[in-house]
């Protein structure tokens, strides 16, 4: 998705663009962490992603899942039939059990993990979304409230250069205006800290699901018992592992949630 800068938007919309965007990156910016970046630069780029992409990676999590579930209930069923049918005898019943304990259990594993790797994305994408719709609103106030500042800076046109040379020197009017802004600001970049918490716990996931790959990638190769405990003992840890990194994003998504309804009066 290609950049989009809020100041060339709305440029020839509102005379006083300009010299809002310069009050907020010579006084507000600096007391927040943002330097001399553009106002809208700093509340546009977190949210420039393509949320659809995040939603997509999310569904094909799902399939992924569902595949896991039908080679599990395909291979319990041929198993089954082949050991009833055509095979019998103290061989067959091992087999029976190696393929109910680990590779019925090792596909139910991966098959879950997928479904948690399909709920994380699309959390991950629904609360995005929910967010950069939220900040086009928050947007909308932060300008309104840029604008009156700025009129009431600038009664006039003819006297801009004056009051940016008042700026520059210290004097600054209306504390309380500018106060309100920095909150505001500071909210909205609140948002963006639970999100990248979001996006940490997703990683935790795909850290996870490759150990979980690997330990099922082993199960062709068992020969013993004890190499199928060890598999099974890998599955367990790294299924405890991705359950860990699950409590993490309701951790965050709660944290977003609480934090998008304490902007509701800001969007009002």
């Amino acid at each position: 998705m290609a950049h989009t800068n809020l100041g060339d938007v709305v440029k020839g919309e509102h005379p006083l663009a300009d010299l809002i965007n310069k009050v907020y990156k010579k006084f507000i910016g600096p007391r927040i962490g943002t330097g001399d970046r553009d106002l809208y630069d700093v509340l546009l780029t977190p949210i420039a992603g393509d949320f659809n992409r995040i939603r997509a990676n999310g569904e094909a999590w799902g399939v992924a899942a569902q595949m896991y579930w039908a080679t599990e209930h395909n291979l319990l069923a041929n198993s089954v039939t082949l050991v009833g049918r055509d095979w019998h005898g103290a061989a067959a019943d091992a087999f029976i059990g190696l393929t109910k304990a680990v590779w019925a259990g090792a596909l139910y594993v991966a098959k879950s993990c997928c479904e948690w790797m399909q709920k994380g994305f699309i959390k991950l994408a629904d609360l995005a979304i929910k967010i950069a719709t939220r900040c086009v609103q928050l947007l909308e106030k932060i300008f309104d409230l840029l604008a009156k500042l700025g009129k009431k800076l600038v009664p006039v046109a003819g006297q801009l250069k004056s009051i940016w040379d008042l700026l520059t020197d210290g004097e600054i009017p209306y504390v309380d205006e500018i106060g309100d802004l920095i909150d505001l600001v500071e909210e909205v970049l609140g948002l963006y800290s639970s999100l990248e918490e979001l996006v940490k716990g997703i990683n935790g996931y795909l850290d996870q699901i490759g150990a979980i790959a690997d330990a099922v990638g082993k199960v062709p190769s068992i020969g013993s018992m004890n190499d199928a405990a060890e598999v099974g003992r890998q599955l367990q840890e790294s299924k405890k592992k991705m359950d860990e990194n699950r409590k993490k994003i309701d951790e965050a998504s709660q944290q977003i949630d609480g934090k998008l309804a304490g902007l509701d009066k800001h969007a009002q």
